[in-house]
């Protein structure tokens, strides 16, 4: 079984979908709207889940670390501001997550446009 730490979790699809298969179980959320994190309790009402990325500091290993950082800055419905807006730069608290807990594997996901908006600096 590989652990999960589901970042910028929305309502947990990573994790649905990791745990499909049988072979994933999600040990921690992180999920600031609190929609969202209603709904992941109502799903994963055992699990914890955590509401500051920037304070986060997580116990234990994971083997995967997963999410999708915030696109307002990135996606072509918005300003464009790109990579180092104020949601999006939220991608470096991503990788300092990652970097911490050196996962087997991460799973980041975001928009078409982080091609033109940034993904040079996030690789």
């Amino acid at each position: 079984m590989y652990s999960v730490l589901d970042l910028f979790s929305g309502i947990g699809c990573f994790s649905k979908g990791l745990e499909a298969t049988s072979h994933f179980e999600t040990k921690l959320f992180c999920e600031i709207d609190e929609d969202c994190r209603n709904v992941l309790k109502k799903h994963w009402n055992n699990i914890d889940i955590d509401m500051d990325i920037t304070t986060l500091n997580p116990i234990g290993n994971f083997d995967i670390i997963c999410g999708g950082f915030p696109c307002q800055d990135i996606s072509t419905s918005g300003k464009q501001i790109g990579i180092k807006g104020s949601k999006s730069s939220l991608w470096k608290q991503f990788k300092r997550i990652i970097n911490e807990k050196e996962p087997k594997y991460a799973i980041i996901e975001n928009v078409q446009n982080i091609k033109n908006r940034g993904l040079e600096e996030v690789l």
